[in-house]
């Protein structure tokens, strides 16, 4: 007999502040450890993200709950610079 692990997911999604907040899934009873990640896409310095960041799973989470960040990127992506541009425009 093989011993299957389980996932519960529970995914909330907010694309802008004019829409609701989109909720999908659910987690069963009370899990002793879970796995956050936060995909943000947002219009800041990068230092001031992983503030923010930081500042938010502190106060949430508190004493209550023991925290390790495993994995860490804040980044400003590069101009995109496309390989192929028209000349004119398709219609």
């Amino acid at each position: 007999m093989q011993d299957f692990q389980v996932f519960q997911f529970f995914l909330r999604c907010l694309t802008s502040r004019d829409c609701e907040l989109f909720l999908q899934g659910r987690i069963d009873g009370s899990p002793a450890q879970a796995n956050l990640t936060l995909n943000a896409r947002v219009e800041m310095p990068p230092e001031d993200l992983e503030r923010v960041a930081r500042d938010a799973l502190s106060k949430t989470t508190g004493d209550r709950i023991r925290t390790e960040i495993l994995s860490l990127h804040c980044l400003r992506p590069a101009r995109p610079q496309p390989t192929h541009r028209y000349k004119t425009l398709m219609e």
